[in-house]
């Protein structure tokens, strides 16, 4: 017998079933659904791919606390340092001061002598307001770098102040004399500035008191107090391992070395092709003069290389769709270093050396146990003069200490190594391979071979793949471990593996069920995908949405009674896309044809028969004609079929509307694709175990089970409704709508499977069915081996009668059905939906005291309240006319004795304010028994 678990993994929902196999014999074990509550704007923020967080508030007023508190302590040790050297300003100077004096004083500081607390005076008003510091080395001095309108403007604010030649005291003094309401807060410089305002004001005054002013109380002053910022914290324990050499960390991405090892990779990755789509071959020649090209260059486009690789746009040559958009990425860092050496005029091109030398390497063959040669770059290339100048600039945080270093080591004048040391080499962050990998991979790479072969040639296993025997002797863990907080560095994906794992453990602890033989696993599609591509696909969707929006009024105003199906607007859009020709024939084709199919029909460009893809990139739209000729051939074979002039027509019709940018790259290559170049892994394709998410649930899997799958939706969506799992829920729907005599009908329902959380477990049921040979016979469709293995099992039911009407494929999958929609539906309509408990309200703190005790405490997890403004509270009044008969307020009257009279007249009058104070100048209500004071209109 043989145990096989299905999961359904979403971004919000865990759907399980594992079912017993034992031959041909099937039988559900159980079902279930696992919901993990995640708020809505976590929710948003993760599919939009926002880094937005839950804690983003938390942490904003945690930032501004630690600011204020920081501020404080610079205070403090400023009064302290003030008083011992006497220049403690008194509370006149600190406190009566307007802000046009205190800036009055900053202007005068470079003007004429002040005394001591004056000077303390201007420190304090430094420390308050120290202007922005970009985090990054050389901060906003580092050009090249896309500035926020935020950062373009302080930048804009600095250059207007040096044209001025003031400095921040005195532009905001200029300022405030002509304007008393200029906002100064308003008004953001770099601290930079502060810090040039400071040492001029301090090398004038110290012309006064040489003995107080020296250098060293200015560097405590400025250095430690009011300027510190406290250095970043240290990341190094985030860097992650190497794939290949497990006990390295991997290589920053602006290492020398890095650089070339990325080049390489890339220049193996260019492809072009014809209007055939036949692609170009690029000899090892080519790709070394785009080397030379790329390493002395920041980018290349894709008009450059085409002139390199002397073909002509013109030929009908296209490169892929990432060299068009974004070119060829070049030597970041080599870029950056000939870009700072023209500005700060350093001649010595003999820094940029990187000369790297290979030698020989023996290694033993895991499987033959033979001893194999290998290249390998030697470690000597730390010594050349780019990679020392680099190392310097990257390791090295201290300005000052660059400076000193690139003067000593290189050199080089005050001013070249000021200009060097602006340069940020660690904003880039990390690769994905080690320096000892790379020195491995990198000769491999420049000898010709690609990264795959590269690293087979060295002993690297890039795929992660092991032999079945390896697979069969590892050990298995009895049950799955959390991962640590924080370790995946993405909360939602976090948590949704951790409750992976909590169902996993319970199914194996479970006596029912049990320990999986195998286990099946279909993520869901947000899941799978990076942070930019979930923000590009919901950017695609909404301007999708808007556009069907947009063409459903227009459709439902040009033709009145017609309803705008999701087909109707699919056929629409191919009409737009062949700008209302058919794709075969070239022929016009009127816009109500299209939508009505009068004659018209939407076609396969690959036969769905030898290619399992239903997408919009392989349905064209073509008269009925030429989609009955065409019958089960590629849209390349029959255009063939039909002469060379038709068919020269045709690719001249397709490369028009490809270069016009309506057709996709994706579309075209399927219309020129031939019989024997149907893709034949396009399920594996979409089964990309590079992912992280998919690499990091199936590793997780695999720790507890030797056979670990991953299946695609578009497979589970094709097979649940071949064995019509679809209708269970609606079923289930309706039995509940007539338990309680309800008339509704679930078919005039807006109906959607997501209204029932159940699905999830549905289609982890479709999960755990789905054969690897289903997925074999989807990738192979087109082989003929295939069609007869199918042809075979349906010939062998007997049954004729619904089979002429469906594919094989179609046929072949409805046998294969391995339960009955009354089975599953029992199951289904017996499962309880377990939820995940929401956060704790309090944990146990436990602290170490001094005398040894331990004392615990219980710990709120989240906010007490929401949030309010609190503070000391300041009543005020004001002024309210008793006349018109509208005064009603005699309870928000604040005088006492005010509100004891007003309520007494209104009383004599019954309540009625227009009686009671009717002509007050006559009849005052009066405050005190001499009658002086009175309650005035």
């Amino acid at each position: 017998m043989k145990k096989i678990l299905g999961l359904d993994l979403g971004s919000s929902s865990i759907g399980w079933a594992m079912i017993e196999t034992d031959g041909d014999k099937k039988n559900i074990k159980g079902m279930g659904v696992r919901l993990i509550p995640i708020l809505s704007d976590e929710k948003d923020a993760f599919s939009q791919g926002k880094s937005t967080t839950i804690n983003k508030d938390r942490t904003q007023a945690r930032t501004a606390r630690k600011t204020n508190h920081r501020y404080k302590q610079r205070k403090a040790v400023l009064i302290d340092t003030l008083e011992k050297s006497g220049m403690m300003p008194d509370k006149q100077l600190l406190n009566e001061l307007s802000s046009i004096e205190v800036y009055g004083l900053r202007d005068k500081a470079l003007k004429e002598q002040l005394s001591l607390q004056e000077i303390g005076r201007i420190f304090f008003h430094l420390n308050q307001k120290r202007g922005y510091r970009s985090s990054r080395k050389g901060g906003e001095q580092e050009e090249g770098k896309k500035m926020s309108d935020y950062l373009t403007e302080i930048k804009e604010r600095k250059d207007e102040i040096e044209r001025l030649g003031y400095t921040i005291g005195q532009y905001f003094y200029h300022q405030l004399m002509n304007d008393i309401r200029f906002r100064v807060k308003e008004n953001v410089f770099p601290r930079q500035c502060y810090i040039n305002e400071f040492n001029a004001i301090w090398e004038y005054q110290a012309a006064f008191y040489p003995d107080l002013l020296t250098t060293d109380f200015k560097r405590k002053i400025g250095d430690h107090i009011l300027f510190f910022q406290r250095p970043l914290k240290s990341a190094k324990n985030l860097v992650g391992k190497c794939q290949f050499e497990k006990n390295h960390k991997v290589t920053p991405r602006t290492s020398p070395l890095f650089q070339i090892e990325k080049i390489w990779e890339s220049i193996h990755n260019i492809s072009f092709f014809n209007k055939r789509n036949e692609p170009l071959v690029i000899t090892l020649e080519q790709k070394k003069q785009i080397f030379e090209y790329l390493d002395s260059n920041e980018k290349m486009n894709a008009t450059t290389l085409i002139k390199l690789l002397g073909i002509a746009k013109s030929d009908g040559w296209h490169a892929n769709e990432l060299i068009k958009k974004s070119g060829i990425q070049g030597n970041t860092t080599k870029g950056k270093l000939l870009k700072a050496f023209s500005q700060a005029g350093i001649e010595n091109s003999n820094l940029l050396q990187f000369n790297l030398v290979f030698e020989e390497k023996t290694r033993v063959d895991v499987n033959t146990g033979e001893m194999i040669t290998y290249t390998i770059v030697n470690g000597d290339f730390e010594k050349e003069p780019l990679y020392q100048l680099w190392h310097v600039l990257y390791s090295i945080e201290d300005a000052d200490v660059v400076i000193k270093t690139l003067k000593e080591k290189f050199l080089l004048s005050e001013n070249q190594a000021a200009a060097l040391s602006n340069l940020d080499f660690t904003q880039a962050g990390f690769g994905n391979k080690s320096a000892k990998a790379i020195r491995k991979i990198l000769p491999y790479l420049m000898n010709g071979s690609d990264f795959t072969n590269a690293c087979k040639a060295v002993g690297y296993n890039h795929s992660n793949s092991i032999t079945k025997e390896e697979n069969l002797e590892r050990q298995l863990a009895d049950k799955l471990e959390q991962f640590p907080k924080n370790s995946l560095r993405q909360p939602v994906v976090e948590k949704v593996l951790n409750q992976l794992v909590n169902v996993v453990n319970a199914i194996i602890e479970d006596n029912s069920l049990g320990k999986p033989d195998e286990i099946r696993i279909e993520l869901a599609r947000e899941l799978k995908q990076s942070k930019e591509e979930r923000s590009t696909a919901f950017d695609r969707n909404n301007k999708a949405n808007k556009m069907y929006e947009t063409i459903k009024t227009r459709l439902e105003g040009d033709f009145p009674g017609l309803v705008v199906t999701k087909k109707i607007l699919e056929k629409y859009r191919l009409f737009e896309d062949q700008k209302g020709k058919c794709i075969y024939s070239g022929q016009l084709i009127e816009l109500s044809q299209a939508l009505t199919g009068q004659g018209v029909d939407i076609d396969h460009i690959i036969p769905q028969t030898k290619y399992f893809d239903d997408s919009y990139q392989n349905r064209v739209l073509v008269l009925r004609k030429e989609n009955a000729n065409k019958g089960n051939s590629t849209a390349f074979e029959y255009m063939q079929s039909k002469g060379e002039a038709a068919f020269l027509q045709y690719i001249e019709r397709i490369n028009k509307l490809f270069d016009d940018g309506v057709l996709t790259k994706s579309k075209r290559n399927k219309l020129l694709t031939k019989e024997e170049d149907i893709p034949q892994d396009f399920l594996n394709r979409q089964l990309n175990e590079t992912r992280f998410i998919t690499k990091e649930s199936v590793g997780m899997l695999k720790k507890i089970c030797t056979d670990v799958w991953v299946s695609t939706g578009s497979v589970t969506e094709f097979l649940r409704n071949q064995w019509g799992y679809n209708e269970i829920l609606k079923q289930l729907k309706q039995e509940k709508y007539n338990a309680f005599e309800l008339d509704d009908n679930i078919n005039s329902l807006p109906w959607s499977k997501r209204d029932d959380h159940r699905h999830h477990a549905v289609d982890a049921l479709v999960v755990a069915c789905t054969k690897q040979g289903y997925i074999q016979k989807l990738n192979t469709l087109n082989s003929r081996l295939t069609r007869e293995d199918m042809k075979i099992t349906v010939d062998a039911t007997g049954e004729t009668g619904w089979q002429t009407k469906r594919s094989l494929l179609d046929q072949y999958i409805r046998i294969e059905q391995p339960f009955t929609t009354d089975k599953v539906k029992g199951f289904v309509e017996n499962i309880l939906i377990s939820q995940k408990a929401g956060k704790k309200v309090v944990t146990t703190s436990v602290n170490k005291l001094k005398n040894g005790f331990i004392q615990k405490t219980l710990v709120p997890r989240g906010p007490l309240h929401q949030e309010t403004v609190y503070g000391k509270i300041k009543r005020y009044s004001k002024q309210k006319a008793l006349l018109n008969g509208r005064f009603n307020g005699v309870d928000s009257i604040v005088d006492p004795v005010a509100k004891q009279a007003v309520a007494a007249r209104l009383h004599l009058f019954d309540g009625d304010p227009k009686l009671a104070f009717k002509d007050l100048d006559q009849n005052p209500i009066w405050l005190d028994e001499s009658k002086t004071k009175s309650v005035k209109e």
